[in-house]
């Protein structure tokens, strides 16, 4: 069985910590490990300040963790990161946080301008850790491949993969379900009376 190192990068309250945990409960044998397709990923955890870390050098892979309102944040640290490991999966947390302030984000336009991977969380289900492993062990099966991404073509790549939504749309969705169940309450409340009054009259 191979032995391949894994590093999460991402900020502090970043969804790192999260992912850590998901990934020890499929763990085997020793703590902050997991094995996938008969691999042994050791894990290791390094703060989005902490770029020049020698950790970074003798990673199999790196794996950005970022909330997708954060994205634009975190893509900025992308150039350190490719000079330091040429093996490099992109993996948004909280896309439905960006959905809901009108950021809409497309996965297959933003890998295809990074020229890596790019994989979305998601809640309530083990889709997103399982095509995670899925592409960490694609990566770390091929060749490193060298990039030079500066940020000028991380800003041109945002820019077509990252576009507004309609929010105004769900505010209207809200204000529409809360007038709703604010008529509904309030004829309760008025069967309610009428039932008092009906039943104080008897």
């Amino acid at each position: 069985m191979g032995e391949c190192t894994v590093v999460l990068v991402g900020g502090n309250n970043g969804g790192k910590e999260h992912l850590l945990q998901e990934l020890l409960g499929r763990r085997q044998g020793g703590a902050w490990c997991y094995s996938y397709r008969h691999i042994t990923y050791d894990l290791r955890l390094l703060p989005l300040c902490a770029l020049q870390s020698p950790a970074l050098r003798g990673a199999d892979c790196t794996v950005l963790v970022t909330p997708a309102l954060d994205l634009q944040r975190a893509l900025a640290a992308l150039p350190a990161l490719w000079q330091r490991s040429h093996r490099l999966v992109v993996y948004i947390t909280d896309r439905g946080a960006a959905r809901r302030r009108g950021v809409i984000i497309d996965p297959a336009a933003l890998s295809a301008g990074l020229g890596c991977p790019v994989v979305v969380a998601t809640p309530y289900s083990s889709r997103g850790v399982n095509r995670l492993l899925a592409a960490v062990d694609r990566v770390v099966h091929f060749p490193p491949v060298p990039h030079t991404l500066g940020n000028t073509h991380i800003q041109t790549v945002l820019a077509a993969a990252v576009r507004p939504g309609n929010r105004v749309r769900t505010f209207r969705r809200c204000r529409v379900w809360t007038a709703a169940l604010c008529v509904t309450l309030w004829a309760l409340v008025a069967l309610l009376l009428a039932l008092l009054l009906h039943f104080g009259r008897g």
